[in-house]
């Protein structure tokens, strides 16, 4: 049985997939690749930024410890604004 954890990470790996899908459909291939690697760096800069504390204080992601991250954010933010940006 799905913890509430599981079934929130179940919930928003379906969704990106679809919003993902619903990209590549809409912009075409090319035009979704370009889209998906600007919204990722401009993520990881903006996130990583505002964990040294500028401009709205110091804020740490409390998430499992092993996860895979790209400096201080875990990899898994990066789909998540790719997402919320698509809507």
């Amino acid at each position: 049985m799905m913890g509430a954890g599981s079934a929130t990470q179940a919930l928003a790996a379906v969704s990106i997939l679809v919003v993902a899908v619903h990209v590549v459909i809409a912009l075409g291939w090319s035009e979704a690749a370009i889209f998906a690697a600007a919204r990722l760096a401009i993520t990881f800069a903006i996130e990583n930024m505002v964990t040294t504390g500028f401009p709205f204080g110091q804020h740490a992601f409390s998430l499992v410890t092993g996860m895979p991250r790209i400096c201080l954010i875990p990899i898994v933010v990066g789909p998540v604004y790719f997402r919320m940006g698509c809507e």
